[in-house]
């Protein structure tokens, strides 16, 4: 059998739901957006789960490789971000009042909440690798899970998204588990990929996951549809990267790019929105060379400054 780079199918199944993220804030019909909500956030959680190494580096050294890769192009792509959501015409009255709420409630409904987010849950999951293997890391497990009820249960709001720290904490968690699975994503089969899909739509139907707002109640369907949709994206994945060689490379090319997409994806929109009205299509073309034009900038910059 042929097997294939595990980094491969990771950076297309990345770039692929990274696209429908994109469409999931479109104007599309709810039962599609429910079904990408299903799971689009999810696997980005799970699969830093999945791919980090975490008994590589000391946690000093940890620290200071995911402040380098998260926290200071965060910092970078978030005053971009709000130099430009400041043009946005009467979207705010006075950049004061935009400069504060970005300081006390972080990014909320917009992509970037995803990173904070990430950020802290790679902190409590590399702090649980100093507890000995065994069942105290899945205790530990599933004390983030119903911690997370909790707060949605309560109705505890965090700023900066942080209230849903604990259920993005337990997909890391659990994406750690899931990669001792790895030969059921190596040798995909359809017979997986289908139930996976079918699982996810059905809960979708019923129930709308939506982590920016730990939307996570009814949290068992809820997270059997994640992992379900997950799975069936990681399958997906893995079957181009093995039979569809051109098409692997596009999605590995977006992969490998996710966070300037997260980034500037939806501000692209909104000031399209606010200072121009064409087809949806020719929206979207734009919005994709724009997004080609800052990922090249930006590896430029970043070969010029090695």
């Amino acid at each position: 059998m042929i097997t294939v780079n595990r980094n491969q199918w990771m950076d297309v199944a990345k770039g692929i739901t990274i696209l429908l993220m994109i469409l999931g804030h479109a104007a599309i019909p709810e039962p599609l957006s429910n079904f990408i909500y299903s799971f689009h956030m999810p696997l980005f959680f799970i699969a830093s789960g999945w791919m980090t190494n975490w008994d590589k580096y000391s946690i000093n050294e940890f620290a200071i490789r995911k402040v380098k890769s998260l926290a200071v192009p965060f910092i970078i792509y978030s005053s971009v971000e709000l130099v430009l959501l400041g043009q946005v015409k009467n979207l705010y009255v006075k950049d004061n009042d935009l400069i504060l709420r970005l300081l006390c409630d972080g990014w909320q409904g917009y992509a970037l909440w995803f990173i904070p987010v990430l950020f802290v849950s790679l902190f409590i999951v590399r702090f649980t690798y100093v507890i000995d293997k065994g069942w105290s890391r899945v205790v530990v497990c599933i004390c983030l899970l119903i911690m997370g009820v909790f707060l949605k249960n309560f109705k505890v709001t965090l700023p900066w998204s942080l209230s849903t720290v604990p259920y993005a904490s337990f997909l890391v968690l659990f994406g750690s588990y899931l990669s001792n699975f790895h030969s059921f994503i190596d040798y995909p089969k359809w017979k997986m990929m289908l139930v996976g899909f079918f699982i996810s739509l059905g809960v979708s139907c019923f129930w709308r996951l939506d982590m920016a707002w730990n939307n996570i109640l009814p949290v068992i369907p809820l997270t059997i549809g994640a992992i379900a949709g997950t799975v069936m994206m990681f399958c997906l994945s893995s079957y181009i990267v093995k039979y569809l060689h051109k098409v692997s490379e596009a999605f590995q090319y977006i992969g490998r790019e996710t966070f300037v997409v997260v980034a500037f994806s939806q501000m692209i929109i909104i000031l399209f929105n606010a200072y121009f009205t064409c087809s949806s299509i020719i929206k979207y073309v734009i919005l994709f060379v724009t997004l080609w034009l800052i990922i090249f900038t930006k590896n430029r910059i970043k070969v010029l400054i090695k």
